[in-house]
């Protein structure tokens, strides 16, 4: 009995002062330095995968002009499933004013979207202090569905202050198949899961 207590004693001694020795506490700033890098892979990982299907499955790509302010770009598979779509609008000719890059799954349904907004300033159209980007992405949304195709959720993130935060919705469908919506905000490092 006193064998087993002097083991216990030592075991906890031991804890006690390992504890005390090393600090093993992850600053703040460190761990959210960790969860903006796990999202950017996460998302150039997803990104990957949608390229590389592209790659693999893509057989044609077909370009409609609907008017001199628009241009849609798809590409499809040899059985004509569409994988991406490409649609750019134009201010005037020679100036695009956003673009928007949608990938689609297997079955065909719309699931990530890239929203773009576009400058096509000159230096001289604009002050010297201001900065000339080609394209930035204003957001991101992703679409998630249920086995029989119905949407079960839609995932939103703003890179503009107005819409802080990214958002999730949530649906669920009753028997008569109406669906009730609920939104929360959720991490940026959840936008993939």
């Amino acid at each position: 009995m006193k064998l087993i207590s002097s083991i216990i004693f030592l075991i906890i001694g031991q804890i006690c002062s390992a504890q005390h020795q090393i600090d093993t506490t992850i600053l703040k700033q460190i761990l959210d330095s960790i969860k903006t890098e796990n999202y950017r892979l996460k998302k150039y990982n997803k990104r990957l995968v949608y390229e590389n299907s592209l790659l693999l499955k893509s057989n044609s790509i077909d370009t409609t002009y609907f008017k001199t302010d628009s241009t849609i770009i798809s590409y499809l598979t040899k059985e004509g499933t569409l994988l991406k779509r490409i649609i750019k609008m134009y201010r005037n000719p020679d100036c695009q004013s956003y673009e928007i890059e949608e990938f689609f799954n297997d079955k065909g349904f719309s699931e990530y979207l890239e929203y773009w907004s576009c400058d096509c300033r000159t230096q001289k159209d604009v002050g010297e202090d201001e900065i000339i980007f080609q394209k930035l992405l204003s957001h991101q949304e992703r679409l998630v569905y249920d086995s029989i195709g119905r949407l079960t959720a839609r995932v939103f993130i703003y890179s503009s202050s107005t819409m802080p935060g990214p958002r999730r919705y949530d649906y669920q469908y009753d028997s008569n198949g109406k669906a009730t919506i609920q939104m929360r905000r959720i991490s940026e490092n959840e936008f993939w899961d």
